[in-house]
């Protein structure tokens, strides 16, 4: 049978007196001659801003009983994870990178950030439930895995795995200094990445070089194709086009390629893997490379219609 959720609100009254029993804690403002319950509250919210809020709350109430039904909750480091990533753009895209900034806007509007913070979280700790139901229940066609498996193996169907190493051009430039010549900043970096392929290839342990090397693009890191300098699973033109060149001519595992000179700067890569993969070994690490990407505002939509119908969920203001 069917689990029920019964999430009926009849009227404003019944949308507040949902969140709290009745009595004296039920009141929230107190004053000569004047008394306010939620519920008067509740009814001021439909009146003055609709039902958009009750939508969100009944999508966020599904969505955490099946969680909590499957064991899909999101772990507290997750949780933490998002938020700090959600924070920091904020502060750098709206504040100038200024936590504190961001801290006395929030005071402006009568909270602060500690409190956005929890808030924030609790959202968060739906949104991620509500993702990773939409990406297990996301299904695809043999075509999209094999045009995947293409993107991934190549033409002719190989996993490849690398170090790699980034010796950026406008290392230690001063961004308000004076006009620095470009031509000659690529020429050094192509001269340090020269100097790790020969220590490399001497033998000096990979992890030693990493320590003198630059951080590559935040968006290689964050999407996990590039960790501590391994790429596990090479996909074509990763690393960019003047790369994926020199990676086409390195046959055998520790092979050092040439350092590879690109536009900001210069790569060092080795060769650790090269062997074949056929689309029946790399049918699950597909399916796991497919569901890894964000979900639709469509897939999302339909995860959230689903569990309203299986939870029998009936919303009518009247």
């Amino acid at each position: 049978m069917k689990p029920s959720l019964s999430l009926v609100a009849t009227a404003a009254l019944s949308l507040a007196a949902a969140l709290i029993p009745a009595g004296d804690d039920d009141v929230v403002l107190r004053g000569e001659d004047l008394q306010l319950t939620r519920a008067d509250y509740g009814r001021w919210l439909v009146e003055r801003h609709g039902t958009d809020f009750l939508d969100d709350w009944v999508t966020e109430e599904v969505v955490m009983k099946e969680a909590r039904a499957t064991d899909k909750l999101p772990t507290e480091a997750e949780i933490e994870k998002a938020w700090l990533t959600e924070r920091d753009l904020i502060v750098e895209h709206n504040y100038s990178g200024s936590l504190e900034l961001f801290d006395q806007d929030l005071q402006s509007q009568g909270t602060d950030l500690e409190q956005y913070e929890t808030r924030r979280k609790r959202g968060i700790t739906m949104e991620l439930a509500l993702l990773d139901m939409a990406r297990e229940a996301r299904t695809f066609s043999e075509d999209q895995l094999r045009r995947r498996y293409k993107d991934i193996f190549g033409s002719y169907g190989e996993a490849i795995s690398l170090e790699a190493l980034f010796y950026s051009a406008y290392s230690g430039v001063d961004p308000d200094g004076p006009r620095p010549d470009v031509a000659e900043l690529r020429k050094k970096a192509l001269e340090r990445a020269g100097q790790a392929a020969d220590a490399l290839r001497a033998g000096t342990p990979f992890a030693e070089l990493l320590a003198g090397s630059d951080p590559p693009s935040e968006e290689l890191v964050q999407q996990g194709f590039l960790r501590d300098g391994k790429v596990t699973q090479y996909r074509k033109n990763l690393l960019g086009a003047e790369v994926e060149r020199a990676v086409s001519g390195l046959d055998e595992a520790g092979q050092v390629a040439a350092p590879i000179a690109t536009w900001d700067g210069a790569w060092v890569v080795r060769l650790t893997r090269r062997e074949p993969m056929t689309f029946e070994a790399a049918h699950d690490e597909l399916l796991r490379i497919l569901r890894e990407d964000n979900p639709t505002a469509e897939e999302i939509g339909n995860v959230v219609m689903g569990l309203r119908a299986k939870y029998g969920v009936e919303v009518s203001l009247r």
